[in-house]
């Protein structure tokens, strides 16, 4: 049970992803085993176990939905309107280095403790790169949707690179017109 502040994206607001250093991620009892390819709540993307802490080791998170490293101001849903702001937050280790990615959704491929890639190989997009600050989080990608967006829904992924190579859960955005 946690007594603290779980830190919830929108807390009151329905949205109950949790955020880098919620005391809820990877606190899950460690007997409990996924099957293999198992989703949490939000679906094909979001893998019932990840190591949301990025010590090296995958541990199941408490509650329905698993911190993944990569998370949008979309909401539980996945959408935003044109005119919106798209705001796209990593969290990882201080000092990785980053990148994210845009691309299609492809066949989940299990690296172990690397995570999964969840994008095709092709097309894929490089989007941004560079280094996380010192607090772990940076805003990767931000800015007004335009209306030769709406409609689209775009698939993004994430990685990085502190000693050992993580992926990031996919994130996926609808853009309402």
């Amino acid at each position: 049970i946690v007594m603290a502040n779980p830190l919830f994206a929108i807390r009151g607001g329905g949205d109950w992803r949790l955020l880098k250093g919620s005391p809820a991620v990877d606190v899950g009892d460690p007997a409990i085993v996924p099957a293999a390819g198992e989703f949490d709540a939000l679906g094909f993307g979001h893998p019932r176990v990840d190591d949301g802490d990025f010590d090296g080791a995958s541990r199941l998170d408490l509650g329905a939905i698993e911190f993944g490293g990569l998370i949008t101001n979309a909401g539980l849903h996945g959408t935003l309107t044109v005119g919106q702001t798209l705001v796209l937050t990593q969290w990882g280790q201080p000092g990785a280095l980053r990148a994210l990615l845009l691309g299609l959704p492809g066949a989940p491929l299990d690296l172990g403790d690397k995570g999964f890639v969840y994008l095709a190989t092709s097309p894929l997009i490089v989007l941004s790169v560079g280094t996380l600050p010192p607090s772990g989080a940076s805003v990767v990608l931000s800015g007004v949707l335009p209306p030769a967006a709406a409609g689209l829904t775009i698939h993004l992924q994430a990685l990085q690179k502190a000693g050992a190579l993580h992926w990031t859960n996919l994130e996926r955005l609808t853009i309402l017109p």
